[in-house]
């Protein structure tokens, strides 16, 4: 049986008392966690991190949010396709249906001003900015989990952009800007006070989108969830 430490995030305190009702299984772990810009990726900028000693010997490691349940009804249920990962070598196991698509004209589609940023971002992390928009296997939304090799590389990688943002005003107007995103459940007061602005910028839609050009990048084995 696969070892696998899936962290459930958590916003406050009342989102994991549900968590803790509603995750019971060994690897299910509910955390509550650090309310910043980065929002559930903040994980990767830090918090995964900070946690080393506890997945660092796992099989494997990853997040989901604390309403995975509502989105994926099989997210209980992983322990089989992480046992299928295993016995395929893949370095990422992800928790959503697969499909194939150009991240960038879907980002810009639903979040005007993504390609720019997107771009952006990428030419300051010193990768070819077309090379990581190129077509790949979409499971972006932080429903993923990796062997803990890659987990950390990846969690480097996100700690990088983030001293790119305190460090460049440019890039930071860039992903700051509107996301056009009006179905989110944070109120205009939260987000003043995360972001400094009364919407979602760019940002976390970006980032959560950047694991799966990781992944075509490095050309990862993946197994998924139907």
């Amino acid at each position: 049986m696969v070892n696998a430490r899936i962290y459930v995030l958590c916003p406050n305190t009342a989102a994991y008392d549900a968590a803790c009702l509603e995750y019971t299984k060994p690897w299910e772990i509910p955390i509550i966690l650090p309310q910043t810009h980065w929002l559930e990726d903040i994980m990767y900028v830090s918090e995964l991190m900070n946690r080393y000693d506890e997945w660092k010997d796992v099989d494997y490691v990853g997040c989901i949010s604390h309403t995975a349940h509502t989105k994926q009804p099989n997210i209980h249920n992983i322990d089989a396709v992480m046992d299928d990962g295993m016995t395929k070598k893949s370095e990422i196991v992800a928790f959503m249906g697969r499909r194939v698509i150009d991240i960038v004209v879907n980002g810009e589609f639903h979040h005007p001003g993504f390609k720019m940023a997107w771009r952006a971002v990428w030419k300051h992390l010193d990768y070819d900015p077309g090379e990581m928009s190129a077509l790949c296997f979409a499971f972006f939304c932080n429903y993923w989990c990796s062997t803990p090799q890659f987990m950390k590389e990846y969690c480097q990688l996100i700690a990088r952009l983030d001293v790119c943002l305190r460090h460049s005003p440019d890039l930071k107007r860039l992903v700051w800007r509107d996301a056009r995103y009006r179905s989110g459940s944070i109120d205009r007061e939260t987000l003043r006070k995360l972001f400094g602005v009364p919407y979602y910028p760019l940002l976390p839609f970006i980032v959560e989108r950047m694991i799966c050009a990781w992944t075509t990048k490095r050309a990862s084995p993946i197994s998924y969830i139907y």
